[in-house]
């Protein structure tokens, strides 16, 4: 087949080499920006959202760390090594399966999800949640019985260093350093990208204004702190979630209600129609 015209959009790199065409059906032109090259926040917005929330998150965090310490001892506790990183064992399955809603709730998780919806409709975050389900199934068995056999461990790599031996213990030190570096990596890139789509501000600073914030109340209060930061994540993600819900289904003009959707989404089916949906 021929390949459609180079189209290059005004200072943007990439060019239209396969004739992509847009969500709405029209000639993809090489775009870059879904914005349409405009910022929609300024960066004094950018820095507040940044800093004001990063900064908010990590003092409540503190304040919230100290207050449980309280609560489960009822004196002030000296820090050791054992409890800033296993919390001295005392975090409930409550805030256990807050942590795994939050830390699931990633970049990739948001954009690919959208992305398989797009292309295969509902089923497509359907079976991509069902995919990543399969992993948490088989690591609740795993983690059940390493609670039975090691529950004084740390991490896995002293459980690796009691079962095999000490150049298996080196292996996955340095399997789990460079999988923590990348998925860290991901996570900051991934957000300092949409923090500047939005708002044009510099990407190199807000990559490193990010982890700074995370790395103030970790540091402060390890594991415990970890857990209590997922837990204000998953508040705020299904308050963002219900308002979402809320907004778009009962007060959108062109929405409205749950049918609206439903005879809205059968006329885009007739309009631009996807193959297997």
């Amino acid at each position: 087949e021929e390949m459609a015209e180079d189209v290059q959009a005004p200072g943007c790199d990439y060019a239209n080499l396969f004739g992509y065409e847009s969500w709405d059906g029209s000639s993809y032109d090489g775009r870059c920006s879904f914005f349409g090259y405009s910022d929609v926040l300024d960066d004094g917005k950018a820095w507040a959202i940044v800093l004001g929330f990063g900064g908010l998150l990590a003092i409540i965090t503190t304040m919230l760390m100290h207050c449980t310490i309280r609560f489960d001892t009822g004196k002030r506790q000296k820090v050791t090594a054992d409890n800033f990183a296993s919390a001295n064992r005392l975090m409930g399955p409550g805030f256990t399966a807050s942590v795994l809603v939050s830390q699931w709730t990633w970049v990739a998780t948001l954009v690919q999800s959208s992305n398989v919806a797009y292309q295969f409709g509902v089923a497509g975050p359907f079976w991509y949640a069902a995919g990543a389900a399969v992993q948490l199934i088989l690591f609740s068995v795993l983690s059940l019985q390493v609670k039975r056999t090691a529950p004084g461990a740390h991490t896995i790599c002293e459980i690796v260093l009691s079962r095999w031996g000490k150049p298996a213990h080196i292996c996955f030190i340095c399997f789990c350093l460079l999988t923590n570096v990348m998925v860290n990596a991901m996570l900051t890139i991934g957000g300092a990208v949409t923090i500047s789509a939005l708002t044009g501000v510099n990407l190199t600073g807000v990559a490193m204004a990010l982890p700074l914030m995370v790395t103030v109340y970790t540091v402060h209060g390890g594991l415990r702190a970890t857990y209590l930061a997922s837990f204000i994540h998953v508040c705020f993600i299904y308050v963002v979630t219900l308002v979402f819900c809320f907004e778009v289904y009962t007060q959108h003009s062109d929405l409205g209600n749950p049918t609206r959707v439903w005879e809205n989404l059968k006329a885009m089916a007739g309009k631009v129609p996807v193959e297997g949906n």
